[in-house]
């Protein structure tokens, strides 16, 4: 009788067991897919960041450039307008030379 006991307590004990585990394990599936659903959220958050910051960064590229061509037109005009008058004060030198 003792040793029925013993083997029913020791039955009981394994299935309360499995049954804790059971919960335990479902618990931390539950947890586990929680924390890759929120982890998923966080990376499309940080991917639409990324993607601002990139639209950003074109755009101080795009206006960096703008004032770089700027600044080269500018002095390509400068430089053009010295050429022009080295070009009337070569004229002028021509021209004396040539009356003389």
């Amino acid at each position: 009788m003792l040793i029925v006991l013993f083997v029913i307590s020791f039955a009981v004990n394994v299935i309360v067991i499995l049954i804790l585990f059971q919960t335990v394990c479902f618990g931390v599936k539950k947890y586990i897919a929680e924390r890759i659903k929120r982890d998923f959220e966080l990376l499309d958050k940080l991917e639409k960041i990324e993607k601002d910051m990139d639209n950003k960064i074109d755009g101080l590229k795009i206006m960096i450039y703008d004032r770089y061509l700027d600044r080269c037109r500018a002095s390509l005009k400068k430089k053009r307008e010295m050429d022009k008058e080295v070009r009337q004060t070569a004229r002028k030198i021509k021209d004396k030379i040539s009356k003389k």
